[in-house]
């Protein structure tokens, strides 16, 4: 994560004593790492929630999802950044959104 503000929102997010560490082999996997290869095949509703000020994900990757998902994909947006849907405000949003979305779904 190679953005400005991820540093210190990720250390936000860490716990107490937590070790920010990888091993290296996963640089040799993380360019092979494309989920959007196999959109297509999904049959399933898919709940996109989309942070339009991300500065890890760009959003053109994120609408093409949502195209080959087509009506499958329900898509919700969220005036923050990436982040930012993990704590606060932004967090209670993203969960009352996915809860409806599984109520919708699910039962």
């Amino acid at each position: 994560m190679n953005t400005p503000d991820a540093y210190d929102a990720f250390r936000r997010l860490m716990p107490e004593g937590y070790v920010n560490e990888a091993c290296a082999r996963i640089i040799i996997r993380g360019d092979k790492y494309r989920p959007i290869k196999y959109a297509r095949h999904i049959r399933c509703p898919v709940l996109l929630q989309i942070c339009d000020h991300d500065t890890l994900v760009s959003l053109k990757s994120l609408e093409e999802t949502a195209k080959i998902l087509g009506p499958r994909a329900e898509v919700k947006h969220y005036p923050i950044g990436h982040f930012d849907i993990y704590t606060g405000s932004g967090f209670e949003k993203g969960v009352l959104d996915q809860i409806e979305f599984f109520r919708k779904h699910l039962l």
